[in-house]
């Protein structure tokens, strides 16, 4: 419907090495694909995201085989369209172009019972804001997830996640992920959060339908509106989750799950706030598939689900489809390093 070219392509050489590193792979991965359609005044925006990378995998002792280990740095380039109007009429799209550069440490352990993966991510970025003007921020981000199988095909899961800006200039700013301020901390994984375009959403720009896509981490929630579950500042979070030990077919699974958010919103021009947000349900899982059914939420959850414009309950039902997995290399089986 685009009518351009979309899709997504990567390139990478793994390096066999000697000492501390047993492989270095550079990489080069590209994607482009629309994400608004404007029917009115006949323009599609598109984002182009191109991403080089060199990763370091570390070389591990003959009692940890079962353990990966990897160090990368990447520059994600992003470019996206902005829409240019003059007395009311559409003249043509703007090209706007940012970045974002990265640290990133990851682990990924198991041995058939319990599963853990774990990383750690340094991310910069400096930009230039018509409104604001020059601003720039370093982020610090962690994860942790531990899986732990119970009995055959069940497992219980416990995810840890927290992120610091350890400086940034818009720290105190209400705006969020718009294009005044990037880089912000969102509590639920929509397409509307997703500023530098990491995830594939069908309805990246929704308001219903396809904008109940989110991806994991956070809230298991539709997105957010402005300074609720939105940070320039830090946020930390868990979210847990169990199989229930029913008898089911081994793709499928119901589990109950239990979803905590604390962050730092803004409160005026020189602090914030301490804010806490929870909600829980029912997921009911088919694969790489996953159906999020809330069933009691946080008070200002609440009060601001019932205004939106679908505000019954189907309005908050979410799903996760990992089309990330549409990746060459992970079709192929290529590289199962984290």
């Amino acid at each position: 419907g685009a009518k351009t070219i979309t899709g997504l392509a990567e390139f990478f050489y793994p390096i066999h090495t000697q000492g501390i590193f047993h492989k270095i792979v550079p990489r080069l991965s590209a994607r482009r694909f629309s994400y608004y359609q404007n029917l009115n005044d006949h323009y599609t925006e598109t984002y182009n995201r191109i991403v080089p990378e060199i990763r370091f995998h570390l070389r591990e002792k003959d009692w940890k085989k079962n353990r990966k280990r990897t160090i990368s740095v990447f520059q994600e380039i992003i470019q996206t369209n902005q829409p240019f109007y003059k007395n009311g009429q559409f003249k043509y799209l703007d090209k706007v172009l940012n970045q974002y550069s990265h640290l990133l440490y990851k682990s990924k352990q198991e041995n058939g019972i319990k599963e853990t993966h774990g990383l750690l991510d340094l991310e910069y970025a400096q930009y230039d804001n018509y409104d604001l003007g020059a601003k720039k921020y370093l982020k610090l981000s962690g994860i942790y997830h531990f899986h732990h199988k119970y009995q055959a095909h069940k497992n219980y899961k416990v995810g840890l996640f927290g992120s610091y800006f350890l400086f940034n200039d818009a720290r105190y700013s209400s705006s969020f992920n718009n294009g005044l301020v990037l880089g912000s901390l969102a509590a639920s994984a929509t397409g509307q959060d997703d500023y530098a375009y990491r995830h594939l959403y069908v309805g990246r720009n929704e308001r219903d339908g396809w904008a109940q896509q989110i991806y994991s981490n956070g809230l298991k929630l539709p997105a957010l509106n402005g300074p609720i579950g939105h940070s320039n500042d830090w946020m930390a979070g868990i979210n847990l989750d169990v199989d229930l030990p029913i008898q089911l077919p081994g793709f499928m699974a119901v589990r109950p799950y239990f979803d905590w958010v604390l962050y730092g919103a803004p409160k005026d021009s020189e602090s914030t706030q301490l804010t806490q947000l929870y909600s829980g349900g029912i997921q009911l899982a088919l694969n790489s598939v996953q159906i999020n059914f809330p069933l009691f939420n946080s008070k200002e959850l609440n009060n601001m689900l019932k205004q939106r414009a679908h505000g019954n309950y189907l309005g908050r039902i979410t799903f996760l489809v990992n089309l990330n997995k549409l990746n060459p290399k992970s079709v192929l089986m290529l590289d199962a390093t984290p």
